[in-house]
């Protein structure tokens, strides 16, 4: 077995005063003679850094209950928190500058707790593991590497020629690893990506931060180009090649991996959703499922796409282009006057799609009252009143709907930001979603009645102590939830969403309440989506893109033939896909803030005006009116007047002058400066001069001026 810290700890903290033997453990976990001796190497470590003593007869003792293990976790403002090694989530004390001594986000440490009056305070004894071996930033002419993430501190290069010779060129740096760690970070130059203001330097950089697979290898780009290009008439599929399927995408749109048709009848209707058959192309434990797990999910980022599946199947024989027969799996569900759900079914077949249609096109179809009424076209407006009610029916029995604001960057030819708008949702958006909803429920249904053990998609309700915390952060704004509500707390949280809609705080109190929620993950036990007040919910609309998907189409075909499924432990395919999802997430949403960055680059000093919707110790954030972009107005920014924070009332207010800045306020503010590297904007308010700059005159945007 592997020898881990972790599990050395946890041994003799349960072993409590009458002590552990080593040798004892080595018996018990059947070591080698190297595996004692390195036994015997760690707990020596953990002898000189404090946290137990050793004692006679070859026993270990936990040396005192206050010395804990932990891992470090870091707030891009200094501050941070030791958490608990087998939750994250769960806080152990907090971290200041002066506690931390070589630790680093992330890091795995010995770490001594005391109580300072109502808050745990930890400070770290021992760095034992070093958990993050690459770092990703600017390289500098003295000999630093500049990490992008600002958690993290410079990094003295020990192969300093580098430096000199791409300064100012984005590069990763591998950290040392080597037990003990003190003083200032080190590592060397491990690759070196390019000037950070190219599209193919971003795109590398961020590929190598989160390890992102990149390029498919040629053997699995074989095993795809020799799947047939046509179906088999033996296959049995029903035939749905007569039905008017349309998809509706974005403009930009290249695979089409879902194909909505509605059959309306006078008392319902009938509505059909075809999922491409991507389990017909892609067969367990092949080269192409082992790459397709290994990525978990597409990666997208402004024009670029790093994709699940390779072109062959992406962009060809999974995708449903119009005129060309392809292999589906159809939902098919009926439906009453109410657009309530009386039946479904799943099965294989083979549709044709009559038209690709965007959300633009659709909208616009759907307020127009001339456009023609045949089909196609003629379904869209019977399926967008099946929507508005499905809609309903969602926000009925306690479904939340946040609706925030999604930013649409639109690039030049060089990949360069020209211009930030906020994206629109339209009734089209809203139909294929509340189509797409549908039918991932009744698949999740359908598999349950069968008794299968299939990948749900779990959302767990709010923790208590998050919902404690948030009711009394929102009490400050006159603002509540009633606990006691008829429909219990999905009807409370409705009530409360509904009653801030249109208000200037509701910007900042959505992300209060996000930040309360759980995060949605995928796992075998199903129990139940609390955001879409449903009791059984999976993935099965988007295979093309998610693994997850495709491993429920697979449940179903095994359905379909009457046979049992392969076996496989849902529980870790489901950790995997959820830890797959969460790094293109975070991936997608740096290079996001790095176009904004590089567009606010040509806003500095200007002035724009704004709401306050986030406010922390070291500052606020607020987001501008009319451009999708936050920024940040630090504390030692404030110069007019000594500033207290308030964080139950999530302000800070001057002592002489009494100003206030809460979360909800409308400010003007300058655009101060970007940090591209750091991916941070930074702000000040208008009517407080910066004391490191002059005052700059407002004026039209200088992207306008460029580019007239």
């Amino acid at each position: 077995m592997s020898i881990e810290l972790p599990k050395l700890i946890q041994a003799v903290q349960r072993a409590g005063s009458k002590g552990l033997s080593l040798g004892a453990l080595a018996r018990r976990w059947q070591l080698s003679s190297s595996e004692k001796a390195y036994l015997h190497q760690l707990a020596r470590r953990l002898a000189e850094a404090g946290g137990l003593r050793m004692v006679r007869g070859g026993k270990v003792v936990w040396e005192h209950p206050s010395v804990v293990d932990g891992l470090v976790h870091v707030r891009s403002g200094g501050k941070g928190s030791l958490r608990h090694p087998d939750n994250p989530g769960e806080k152990l004390g907090v971290l200041g500058p002066r506690a931390m001594g070589a630790a680093i986000h992330g890091d795995y440490v010995l770490a001594h707790l005391r109580r300072r009056g109502p808050r745990w305070e930890a400070r770290i004894l021992q760095v034992l593991e070093r958990r993050v071996a690459h770092l990703a930033g600017l390289l500098s002419a003295d000999g630093r590497l500049i990490p992008q993430d600002p958690r993290y501190p410079d990094v003295r290069v020990e192969n300093p020629d580098e430096t000199r010779t791409y300064e100012g060129h984005l590069a990763a740096v591998s950290l040392e690893t080597t037990y003990p760690f003190s003083g200032p970070l080190r590592g060397e130059v491990v690759e070196v990506f390019g000037p950070p203001d190219q599209q193919e330097t971003e795109i590398r950089s961020l590929v190598f931060k989160y390890g992102l697979p990149h390029e498919f290898p040629p053997e699995v780009l074989q095993e795809a180009d020799r799947l047939p290009g046509s179906i088999d008439p033996n296959d049995e599929r029903q035939d749905l090649r007569h039905l008017p399927f349309v998809t509706i995408d974005g403009e930009t749109a290249k695979d089409f991996d879902d194909a909505v048709c509605f059959l309306p009848r006078k008392s319902g209707g009938r509505l059909y959703v075809a999922i491409a058959d991507v389990s017909h192309f892609v067969a367990p434990g092949s080269l192409l499922d082992q790459e397709a797990r290994e990525r978990g999910t597409s990666v997208y980022f402004p024009g670029y796409c790093i994709p699940m599946l390779p072109e062959r199947l992406s962009n060809d024989l999974c995708s449903l282009r119009p005129e060309e027969d392809r292999a589906v799996l159809c939902a098919e569900l009926l439906l009453d006057e109410d657009s309530r759900v009386t039946g479904s079914s799943v099965y294989p077949g083979v549709i044709r799609s009559r038209a690709r249609l965007t959300y633009t096109e659709v909208a616009a179809f759907l307020k127009s009252t001339s456009a023609p009424e045949e089909e196609p076209l003629g379904q869209l407006r019977p399926l967008a009143e099946l929507s508005r009610k499905m809609y309903a029916l969602r926000l009925a029995r306690g479904g939340l709907d946040f609706d925030l604001p999604e930013p649409e960057i639109i690039l030049d030819l060089q990949g360069r930001p020209e211009n930030l708008v906020t994206a629109k949702r339209t009734l089209a958006h809203r139909l294929i979603e509340e189509c797409m909803l549908a039918a991932n429920r009744a698949v999740a249904e359908l598999l349950s009645s069968q008794g299968r053990a299939f990948l749900s998609r779990v959302h767990d309700p709010p923790p208590a102590d998050k919902l404690q915390e948030f009711q009394q952060s929102i009490a400050y704004f006159n603002e509540g939830i009633n606990l006691a509500h008829p429909d219990g707390l999905h009807g409370a949280l409705a009530d409360f969403l509904g009653h801030i809609k249109g208000k200037s705080t509701e910007s900042g109190l959505h992300r209060l309440l996000l930040r309360s929620m759980a995060q949605a993950v995928y796992q075998p036990e199903a129990n139940g989506h609390f955001g879409l007040a449903l009791e059984q919910y999976c993935h099965f609309t988007s295979p093309i893109r998610r693994y997850p998907d495709l491993l429920v189409h697979r449940t179903l075909r095994a359905v379909m033939e009457g046979r049992a499924e392969r076996s496989l432990c849902l529980e870790g395919e489901g950790q995997l896909a959820s830890v797959r999802e969460r790094r293109a997430m975070e991936a997608e949403r740096e290079i996001v803030q790095l176009k904004k960055c590089q567009f606010m680059q040509e806003q500095v000093g200007e002035a724009f005006e704004g709401i306050i919707h986030h406010v922390a110790s070291f500052g606020f954030f607020v987001e501008l009116k009319g451009l999708p972009v936050e920024g940040l107005v630090p504390l030692v920014s404030l110069t007019d007047d000594f500033y207290s924070f308030d964080p139950e009332g999530h302000c800070f207010t001057g002592e002489r002058r009494r100003r206030r800045f809460q979360l909800g306020d409308k400010v003007a503010i300058i655009v101060e400066g970007v940090d591209l590297n750091r991916r941070e904007i930074t702000f000040r308010i208008q009517d407080i001069e910066s004391e490191n700059s002059p005052v700059r005159t407002t004026g039209r945007r200088r992207s306008q001026r460029r580019r007239r």
